[in-house]
């Protein structure tokens, strides 16, 4: 069992004229088939995604409205994590949409995976996070638009 905290995509927008977008752009955070979250890269019309860019974006995994925080075995509150009982590998995957047709052409985009657990430290109970890389590189650029009349897809999905 893993408990994914947050995650970062880092993004770089290819350098070919045309290649940055003011069209808006999210993405959505899925474990198997369930959609965890769905979060804006792009709102539509700012710098994010121009022209040769490289961004870092994040998604913060928080606990649902109303619940109270766990507790960890030194009965101080756990930072919340999303379960993921068979690993990240093959379970988490991040799809990338864009809502118009202005097309966006990525080259890379960098995410990483913070997990946290209980750990037993030399002093008691510590909250330990790590990270993990996951590089997913487009050498060509991979290209999102609506447009038809665009060689480019409408959505991509990176499973790590």
């Amino acid at each position: 069992m893993v408990g994914v905290r947050r995650v970062k995509w880092d993004i770089v927008t290819s350098a070919l004229e045309g290649s940055g977008t003011d069209a808006h752009v999210r993405v959505e955070i899925w474990r198997d088939d369930e959609r965890l979250a769905d979060a804006v890269v792009e709102p539509g019309g700012s710098p994010a995604l121009d022209t040769g860019t490289a961004q870092r974006f994040g998604w913060t995994f928080r606990p649902p409205a109303g619940r109270a925080p766990e507790l960890g075995p030194d009965g101080s509150p756990t930072p919340h994590t999303e379960p993921f009982p068979h690993g990240v590998r093959g379970h988490l995957a991040f799809t990338f949409r864009i809502y118009g047709t202005d097309l966006w052409r990525f080259e890379r985009i960098d995410v990483t995976v913070i997990t946290g657990a209980w750990a037993l430290g030399p002093t008691g109970w510590m909250w330990v996070e790590s990270e993990e890389v996951f590089p997913f590189a487009a050498p060509n650029g991979v290209a999102l638009s609506t447009d038809g009349d665009q060689a480019a897809h409408h959505a991509v999905t990176l499973r790590v």
